[in-house]
C-alpha cells in the first residue's frame, strides 16, 4: 500500500525518475568490467561492514535506553 501511495505522489507531482545521469562512464566497455565473482566479493565485504556498523549503533542505542530506564 505504501508503494502505491508513493507511485501516486510521483505521478501527481510529475517527478522525473530518469536516472541515466547515474551511468558510470568508466564502465562503458563490457570488456573492462570486473569479473562477477569480484563484484560479488566486494559487495559482500561492503555489506558486512555496514552490518557491523548497524550492530554497533544498535548496541549504543540499547545502552542509552538502559541508562534512561535506570534513571
Amino acid at each position: 500500500m505504501v508503494f502505491i501511495s508513493y507511485c501516486r505522489r510521483v505521478r501527481e507531482r510529475d517527478y522525473k525518475l530518469d536516472i541515466t545521469w547515474l551511468k558510470d562512464e568508466s564502465l562503458e566497455d563490457a570488456d573492462d568490467l570486473p569479473e562477477p565473482q569480484d563484484l560479488a566479493a566486494e559487495a559482500i565485504t561492503e555489506l558486512e561492514a555496514v552490518v557491523d556498523d548497524l550492530k554497533e549503533m544498535l548496541t549504543l542505542l540499547e545502552r542509552e535506553e538502559a541508562a534512561i530506564v535506570a534513571v
